[in-house]
């Protein structure tokens, strides 16, 4: 087994090829050489290694360190000329040149089971249940083995022929291939579509819809449910097979190459060309681009990896790597990793994650699992209740999810909010009218959702707390009331305040706002029945005379209707106003209104 080849080493090894240093975009920051050549894409396990597979008859499978390219551990795996598949419980799946499918352990290369298929197999897909699916080119059929044992559970003979192709799984588990839909669990045929016969593996859509590139130089576009063809247009000039899976972005654009170089970017839903380019070298194998999330595109090209912007297809840079490079990946902290057929890895520098679309590389995620990364939108954290306080900037914020990202709009009472499209409303000065029942739709391919409803009601009022006590007197004694930070054998007790005792119910009011949080009352001989806690209480400015309305809304009485607490004559100015009645009831919002 050959060694890593360290970094300071790169630029020698390449004969000085290497764009920029390890620390600029495109920089190699580590290439590591195996023993024999690389046919498909690595693959990205969830707790950050590395996958790769080797052919020829030295072929393995190989762990690696993302960070560093050291080999972790390695299983032999002759011939094999598909990508490793990292699926549900840290397994690595590949299907071998040997006819054979093995399942290793993803942390040490143990075998766990191995099932012996066909021969000539293509990258297996994995379903969300575990069930793995291999696309087999000799015999052509497609055949679903149990993840825990490797049994066969069905086998599907087509009536067409296939080339380089491996299945893609959508939302529902159905199984598409070569222009078939299949139950996952059954094997039976749900549709089939033939448009001029395929020739690259399927990319789905967030909201289903099956991308594939033909041999005639198209790329079709197929209703995921019925297989009724949606849109066909030329990919490049129509002149070249298209065998390189297509990718998406966040945006639903579907990027897919020809063999001749062309590079076409497409409007996923209508077909629209975005742009359309001659960018690559002529070539016969997988070169299906990594979409970030920046919007950056990633491509294989002979001996060179390409970054290119995805709105225009302007070049950005350019990296040469030696060997004929394979379809690339992209790590959870923007790391480019391509592997190349002389049995090269490289680690290149990015600074954009892998794109949360549906389908944003070759065989879908960073597992290489072949099935669609979309879900449907999902509102995972919101608030019941919002108070704003009125004339100043208010939000409404809430925390959404799906794959792709969901489009959002905001309503109010029922009625659409203009420009509310973030998951954040943002009022910039409140007023009255602000208030009411708020709610976000969240819609992307794969569905909708309707968040719970949210209460926003609006305040003029800062109210602080201060201290209260009531209770029915019984002893002729004052009391003291007192507090502490904390409760403990020897925490000291300070005095707030004393008070003189009487026979009949009594309140008591610390005027002043108090940090403490433990309070006690000490000196009566006969502990009286006592209701200690918080009262909400402010300073009005008007002048004496002035009539004002305070209103209140709370947990208790609930948030839609403002509750008259009393109409108020101002009998001087500052004026402190106390809600005895919040000891209750401290959670309540008030708003007052000046009476004519």
């Amino acid at each position: 087994m050959k060694t890593a080849v360290p970094v300071m080493m790169a630029s020698t090894l390449l004969s000085g090829l290497v764009q920029g240093d390890a620390g600029q975009l495109g920089g190699v920051p580590w290439v590591r050489e195996l023993p024999s050549g690389i046919y498909d894409t690595p693959a990205i396990g969830r707790n950050g290694t590395l996958f790769v597979a080797t052919g020829g008859t030295a072929g393995s499978v190989f762990a690696l360190d993302c960070r560093t390219g050291r080999t972790l551990w390695a299983a032999e795996c002759r011939d094999t000329m598909a990508s490793p598949v990292a699926g549900n419980d840290g397994i690595v799946f590949v299907a071998a040149g040997d006819g054979k499918v093995r399942a290793l352990d993803g942390g040490t290369g143990r075998v766990i089971w191995t099932s012996s298929v066909a021969v000539r197999m293509r990258t297996c897909a994995v379903g969300f249940e575990g069930t793995v699916y291999v696309g087999v080119l000799s015999p052509h059929n497609i055949v679903a083995l149990d993840g825990m044992d490797g049994a066969l559970r069905w086998d599907f003979q087509p009536q067409t022929l296939w080339g380089n192709q491996s299945p893609a799984i959508g939302n529902d588990g159905t199984v598409h291939v070569a222009g078939y839909a299949l139950d996952g669990m059954t094997g039976a045929r749900l549709w089939d579509s033939y448009t001029e016969t395929y020739g690259s593996s399927p990319a789905i859509g967030a909201d289903g819809t099956i991308y594939a590139g033909n041999f005639v130089g198209q790329l079709s576009a197929i209703e995921g449910r019925t297989g009724a063809v949606l849109w066909q247009a030329d990919v490049g000039n129509g002149a070249s097979p298209v065998i390189s899976a297509p990718a998406i972005g966040n945006d639903g654009t579907v990027f897919v190459d020809a063999r001749d170089g062309w590079v076409t970017a497409f409007d996923g839903a209508t077909g629209h060309r975005h742009w359309n380019l001659k960018i690559l070298t002529e070539g016969n194998y997988n070169r299906t681009p990594a979409v970030a999330g920046n919007g950056t595109l990633y491509f294989a090209d002979s001996t060179q990896v390409l970054a290119l912007e995805g709105a225009t297809g302007r070049r950005l840079w350019n990296t040469f790597v030696r060997g004929v490079a394979l379809a690339p990946t992209i790590g959870v902290d923007g790391t480019i990793y391509v592997a190349t057929r002389d049995g090269f890895v490289y680690a290149l520098r990015g600074n954009s994650p892998l794109a949360a679309s549906s389908w944003p590389k070759a065989h879908g995620d960073l597992g290489n699992t072949g099935r669609t990364r979309a879900k449907p939108p999902k509102v995972e954290r919101q608030p019941e209740v919002v108070v704003l306080q009125e004339g100043e900037e208010g939000r409404v914020v809430t925390e959404v999810s799906g794959i792709p990202f969901p489009q959002v709009q905001w309503s109010r009472n029922g009625t659409r909010i203009p420009d509310a499209t973030s998951t954040t409303v943002v009022i910039p000065e409140v007023t009255r009218a602000d208030e009411g029942s708020y709610s976000l739709s969240a819609t992307n391919g794969a569905g909708q959702t309707t968040s719970r409803p949210i209460t926003v009601v609006v305040s003029n009022v800062d109210p602080i707390p201060l201290v209260a006590l009531e209770w029915q007197g019984q002893e002729g004694e004052p009391l003291t009331l007192e507090s502490a930070d904390r409760v403990g054998k020897d925490v000291p007790w300070k005095t707030v305040r004393d008070y003189p005792a009487g026979n009949v119910r009594q309140w008591f009011l610390e005027p002043e706002p108090v940090s403490t949080s433990f309070f006690r009352l000490r000196g009566s001989l006969q502990a009286p029945s006592i209701n200690v806690g918080w009262v909400n209480a402010w300073s009005f400015d008007e002048p004496i005379g002035t009539g004002v309305r305070i209103e209140y809304l709370s947990t208790i009485t609930g948030w839609t209707e403002w509750q008259t607490l009393t109409n108020l004559v101002l009998p001087t100015s500052p004026y402190q106003f106390v809600d005895l009645e919040s000891l209750d009831d401290c959670s309540r919002v008030y708003r007052t209104t000046l009476l004519p």
